[in-house]
């Protein structure tokens, strides 16, 4: 439902003049009015801006002839409703004011569906808050799996440091791969956000192994450490010849406990170390769906 109109106000009673007074007396009434309710004569009336102003609205409505007009179709609308007030007898008074009781009764039922409305808005708040927390928690343990699975990558991962001076030859992940691939197959190469560093992981542990031990010239440069906790090394293999035991001390590659469950490792990596970490477990997932979808 639109507002009702507001009622103009009275502006021949602003200026003191009947509703038949002339232009000329309009704009003299005007000018007296306006020189005496003048902001500038009224410092002291914090209300001497807005009288001003409805004294301005009065004389540019009244001096114009059109909207004059149309005001005057108003007041006269207006005293005439007040004269069929006053003459309004018993019977069409308590007709009025029953119109009156059902236009509050509706309204005051208007306002219990507001009210119905407004509740169930709220229990619908409060259940979609509800489905929202279970939602960011499914999230969170669903996060708190991933990062698992990146920890446990770790374990055929290894962290790659060279010199600024080396930098320019380093070929980008491309060329490290390339270098490493002549100890074992490279699954993925993510350099570092600072081109100081990488993350090299393996297919497998032996390679991985192997790689941190290698002394290949190639190599050389290239300062390696475990990107998550070093593997455990194997146990001595014991061998019996014609009766009698020995113990053989060359060492076997193990999988490490960390290879199954999550490394401990995991809170010293870096801010940089755990954002390549995560691109480096994004392309495995992209390489697992790819071999997936060529099946």
């Amino acid at each position: 439902m639109p507002p009702a109109a507001q009622s103009p106000p009275d502006y021949y009673g602003l200026l003191g003049l009947a509703h038949e007074a002339t232009q000329t007396e309009i704009t003299k009434a005007y000018r007296k009015a306006a020189l005496k309710a003048h902001p500038d004569k009224n410092p002291d009336d914090a209300n001497a801006s807005k009288k001003f102003h409805a004294l301005s609205e009065a004389y540019g409505i009244l001096s114009d002839e059109g909207a004059r007009a149309a005001y005057d179709v108003i007041i006269r609308a207006r005293v005439a409703k007040k004269r069929r007030v006053v003459e309004l007898d018993q019977e069409r008074q308590k007709l009025k004011e029953d119109l009156e009781r059902r236009e509050e009764e509706a309204n005051r039922e208007r306002r219990e569906r507001q009210d119905a409305e407004k509740r169930l808005q709220e229990q619908l708040d409060r259940l979609r808050a509800q489905a929202f927390s279970q939602q960011q928690e499914r999230w969170m343990k669903q996060q708190d799996a991933w990062k698992e699975e990146a920890v446990n990558s770790l374990d055929r991962t290894i962290k790659v440091k060279w010199s600024r001076s080396k930098a320019q030859d380093i070929g980008g992940e491309d060329g490290l791969c390339r270098v490493f691939e002549r100890i074992g197959p490279v699954e993925s190469v993510v350099m570092g956000k600072k081109g100081m560093s990488a993350l090299v992981s393996f297919t497998t542990l032996p390679h991985a192994i192997k790689a941190m031990e290698s002394d290949d010239p190639t190599l050389s440069g290239y300062v390696r450490v475990w990107a998550g906790a070093p593997p455990a090394p194997a146990a001595p293999t014991s061998t019996s010849t014609s009766g009698t035991s020995s113990t053989s001390t060359t060492p076997s590659l193990s999988i490490p406990e960390s290879s199954i469950l999550p490394s401990t490792s995991a809170s010293s990596l870096s801010m940089e170390d755990y954002e390549t970490l995560t691109i480096l477990r994004m392309r495995h997932k992209a390489k697992e769906r790819a071999a997936v979808r060529d099946k």
